[in-house]
C-alpha cells in the first residue's frame, strides 16, 4: 500500500517527515544495565523468490534497547550498500526501487562488515522477516544463527486497532509520519521510529511485545481434512490457507497457545467439526527461516 499526501493533509493532520538519518533516541537512564543490541534490517532485491532472486540492497540500523521495557537508546551504527546482480534488473524493480543497472554497476556488499555487525546482535528485526531472513541467510551464515523477529506478526496490531499491516500505514497510522518507501535504509528509520512509539494509550514502547514474542517457539495448528464448506468458519476465527499443503492453519507463540489450549480447542471443532487437529512447533532460533517449514 502506498500512502499519498497532500499538501493540506499534511498540515491539517501534522504529518511529519521520517528523518532521513536518526543518530540516537532517548537517553539511556544511569540504572539501565540489562540492555541488547538489536539490528534492524532491509533487503531490496531482483524479485520475491527468496531461492533464487538476489539481494541488491542491505541497509540496518543496529541499536542499543532495553531488554526490559523495549525503550531505544543509542543508534550504534547505521548500514547502507548495493550489490551489482548477475542479470540486468527487472523492470518493475526499478519502478518500486528507484535503483537501476547503472546504480549498480560495479557495486559489492562487504559480507565480511555484516558478518561482524550480525554476529554482535542478539535480535535481527524485519517486517516481514519470513522475506528478508529467507534472503538474507543465503549470503550471512551469521544471520542463521540469530534469532528473527518479524515486525508484522510479532505485535498485536490489531489490539490498537490496525488491521492494515504495511509498514507505510503503521509509520502513518501510529507515529503520525511518512517516508519514501522501497529503499532499505530509509525503511529501516522508519521501522525504528515505529517500534520505539508507545502502544497508544499506554505507556508500554510497542517493541517490548516483539522482543517477548520473538524468543518463544511458533506453534501451528492446523485444521486437517476440514471440509470445503467449513473454510469461511475457519477465516473467522484466523485460519489462513496453506496452500502447498492444502491445509488451514493458525499460528500463535508457545505461552499463548498454553493459557488458550481450551478456549482454542473448542474454537476448532465449532469452525470445522470434520477435521483431526494436528499441531507443529517451530523453535525460536528457526522461527522466519527456511529451516522452520
Amino acid at each position: 500500500m502506498t500512502l499519498k499526501y497532500e499538501p493540506q493533509e499534511l498540515e491539517s493532520r501534522k504529518i511529519w517527515a521520517v528523518p532521513s538519518v536518526i543518530t540516537g533516541f532517548n537517553d539511556k537512564p544511569d540504572d539501565c544495565s540489562n540492555t541488547i543490541r538489536v539490528a534492524l534490517l532491509d533487503t531490496e532485491t531482483t524479485g520475491l523468490d527468496t531461492a533464487t532472486d538476489e539481494i541488491i540492497e542491505l541497509g540496518y540500523m543496529v541499536i542499543e534497547v532495553s531488554a526490559d521495557t523495549g525503550e531505544f537508546f543509542d543508534v550504534i551504527k547505521r548500514f547502507n550498500q548495493l550489490q551489482q546482480p548477475s542479470t540486468p534488473l527487472p523492470p518493475e524493480i526499478t519502478e518500486v526501487t528507484g535503483l537501476t543497472d547503472a546504480d549498480l554497476a560495479g557495486q559489492s556488499i562487504d559480507w565480511s562488515e555484516v558478518e561482524g555487525d550480525l554476529s554482535a546482535v542478539s535480535l535481527i528485526v524485519a517486517h516481514n522477516a519470513g522475506f528478508d531472513r529467507k534472503m538474507l541467510e543465503r549470503y550471512s551464515p551469521a544471520s542463521s544463527q540469530c534469532i528473527w523477529g518479524c515486525s508484522v506478526n510479532d505485535i498485536n496490531w490489531k489490539a490498537m486497532g490496525q488491521k492494515i499491516r504495511s509498514q507505510e500505514w503503521l509509520v502513518y497510522a501510529i507515529a503520525g509520519a511518512y517516508y519514501d518507501a522501497h529503499r532499505a535504509l530509509d525503511d529501516v528509520s522508519a521501522l525504528s521510529l515505529l517500534l520505539s512509539r508507545k502502544v497508544p494509550g499506554s505507556d508500554e514502547v510497542i517493541f517490548k511485545q516483539l522482543i517477548a514474542n520473538a524468543q518463544e517457539d511458533l506453534c501451528i495448528i492446523k485444521a486437517t481434512g476440514s471440509r470445503f464448506e467449513e473454510k469461511d468458519n475457519l477465516k473467522v476465527v484466523g485460519y489462513r490457507w496453506n496452500a502447498n499443503e492444502k491445509v488451514w492453519f493458525k499460528e500463535l507463540v508457545a505461552s499463548e497457545l498454553e493459557a488458550r489450549k481450551a478456549e482454542l480447542k473448542e474454537e476448532l471443532m465449532t469452525a470445522a467439526p470434520s477435521c483431526n487437529p494436528t499441531m507443529g512447533r517451530i523453535p525460536a532460533i528457526h522461527r522466519y527461516s527456511i529451516r522452520g517449514e
